[in-house]
C-alpha cells in the first residue's frame, strides 16, 4: 500500500461509517462498506483530478448535507468541448459519520 492510499484510506475512515452506502442514482452502481468505497473512489481518481469541479449550492441541516456541484471537463482529444457535468450529492450523517450518501446526475454527460 503507498503512503498516498493510506491518507486516503485514513481519510475515508474519518469521514465515513464502517457500513456506509453509495449509490449513483444515474446508474443504479451501489456501494456498501468502507473497502467498497474506497475501490469506488479510486477508479474516477484520473477524471476528477483533470476536471475543474466547483460548490455552486451547499445546504446543511445536522443531519444531510446536500451539495450541488459542477465539473467543468477538459477537452475531448479532438479537442471539442465537452458540456460541464452537474452533479447532486446527498450525504446523510449520524453521530459525525456519512451512512448513507447519493449522487445525482445525467449519465449521458459523463466521458
Amino acid at each position: 500500500m503507498t503512503s498516498t492510499s493510506v491518507g486516503n484510506e485514513k481519510r475515508m475512515r474519518s469521514l465515513y461509517a464502517e457500513d456506509a452506502s453509495s449509490e449513483e442514482v444515474a446508474t443504479g452502481e451501489q456501494v456498501q462498506g468502507l473497502e467498497q468505497l474506497e475501490e469506488k473512489v479510486s477508479l474516477p481518481a484520473a477524471l476528477r483530478r483533470k476536471a475543474n469541479w466547483s460548490v455552486r449550492n451547499l445546504w446543511c441541516d445536522g443531519q444531510t448535507i446536500i451539495v450541488e456541484w459542477v465539473a467543468h471537463l477538459p477537452p475531448r482529444r479532438s479537442g471539442s468541448p465537452r458540456p460541464s457535468l452537474r452533479e447532486i450529492a446527498i450525504h446523510e450523517i449520524r453521530n459525525g459519520k456519512i451512512v448513507r450518501e447519493r449522487f445525482y446526475y445525467d449519465a449521458s454527460a459523463t466521458p
